[in-house]
C-alpha cells in the first residue's frame, strides 16, 4: 500500500510487520484479562479441505499468531473427496459448539466443493472473515464489525498514520469479493472518494490514469 498526504511528496511505503506486533500485543494482553476475568479463551476452528501446501503454511502461520496472541487454535482438515452436504453438517456441528467461538474455511477448496454455499452456512456471529453474505450485507449498510481480514487490516494501515480519509482519493487495483469489494466499503464509509481498478481497466488503457491521481493506492494484484 502507498500513501501521500500531497500528490507533488514521495509516496510513502507502509510496512505491516511493526503495526501487526502493535496489533498482537494488544490482543494478547485482552485475551490475558479475559482468561483471568472468566477462566476461558476463545477458540478458532479453522477449516482445511486436502492438502494444499499453501494452506498448510498459512495455517501454521495462523498457529503461531494464535499461540502468541493466547487463544485456542484448532485445525480441521477434511478430506478432499467430502461431499457438500458432510462439509455443511460439519460446519454445523462447529456452530452448534457454545466453545467454538470462529470459523474460518479456508480456500482453496476442491472443484466440487461450492465455496459460496459452505461460507453461508458459517453462523454470522462465528464467522471471522465476514464472508456470509448476510455479513456482507450489513457491511453494505454499515452494521457489522466482523469485516474480512485483510480489508480490516488495511484500514487499520491507514489508521495508524493519522491520515483523514475524507475525501481522499483512493485507488484499489483488484475487485475480489474477500479484499476489493469489502474494503471500497470499508473506504466510503469513511467517506473517501473509491476508484476500483481491475483487468478490464487495464485492457481498456485507463489504469494508469487512475492510479497516478491516487492519494492512496491499494494493490490487492496487479491486472
Amino acid at each position: 500500500m502507498f500513501i501521500s498526504e500531497d500528490s507533488e511528496m514521495s509516496a510513502e511505503i507502509l510496512d505491516g510487520k511493526i503495526l501487526a506486533q502493535q496489533i498482537g500485543d494488544s490482543l494478547k494482553s485482552e485475551v490475558d484479562k479475559l482468561r483471568e476475568q472468566t477462566g476461558h479463551v476463545p477458540t478458532l476452528v479453522n477449516i482445511i479441505i486436502g492438502d494444499d501446501q499453501g494452506s498448510c503454511v498459512y495455517a501454521n502461520s495462523q498457529k503461531k499468531v494464535a499461540q502468541y496472541i493466547g487463544i485456542d487454535y484448532k485445525l480441521a482438515t477434511l478430506s478432499a473427496n467430502i461431499s457438500q452436504n458432510e462439509l455443511s453438517i460439519f460446519i454445523e456441528a462447529l456452530n452448534s459448539d457454545m466453545c467454538v467461538n470462529g470459523i474460518m474455511l479456508h480456500k482453496p477448496v476442491p472443484p466440487h466443493i461450492d465455496y459460496g454455499v459452505a461460507a453461508n452456512h458459517v453462523d454470522t456471529i462465528k464467522d471471522i472473515e465476514g464472508i456470509n453474505v448476510a455479513n456482507i450485507g450489513k457491511m453494505i449498510l454499515g452494521e457489522t464489525k466482523i469485516t474480512p481480514c485483510t480489508p480490516a487490516s488495511v484500514m487499520e494501515h491507514i489508521k495508524s498514520t493519522s491520515v483523514d480519509l475524507k475525501g481522499k482519493e483512493v485507488v484499489i487495483v483488484g475487485h475480489s469479493r474477500i479484499v476489493g469489494k469489502p474494503l471500497s466499503l470499508l473506504l466510503l464509509e469513511a467517506d473517501a472518494t473509491v476508484t476500483i481498478c481491475h483487468v478490464a481497466t487495464s485492457e481498456a488503457g485507463h489504469l494508469i490514469e487512475h492510479v497516478s491521481r491516487a492519494e492512496i493506492l491499494i494493490v490487492e494484484k496487479l491486472p
